[in-house]
């Protein structure tokens, strides 16, 4: 998905299609007012092509995947949920179940 800065997983994504994954870099990962002010890593991700999740909740790490849940989204606006496997330190595939 890097590459596409405005993709957007909140609508229009279909259950079971594996899309490709590659992590960007951050040049401020912790910016002294994080903590009241997250926008501005969020927007460094997104300035380099990293996806948008609407109504990031949980996420649990088993079995050697990620498994997180989004819970305002999806077309019927009832939640998603998603499943990362990692292929290798950079990459790895996405998944809507």
């Amino acid at each position: 998905m890097r590459g596409e800065p405005t993709y957007d997983t909140a609508t229009g994504q279909r259950v079971g299609e594996r899309l490709p994954v590659t992590w960007v870099d951050i040049d401020h990962p912790d910016p002294a007012d994080a903590e009241s002010f997250p926008g501005p890593v969020y927007s460094q991700g997104r300035a380099r092509g990293g996806a948008r999740f609407l109504g990031l909740e949980g996420a649990d790490w088993a079995g050697g995947q990620l498994t997180f849940v989004v819970s305002e989204a999806g077309d019927a606006e009832e939640g998603q949920v998603w499943t990362y496997w990692p292929t290798d330190l950079h990459t790895g595939v996405l998944t809507l179940r």
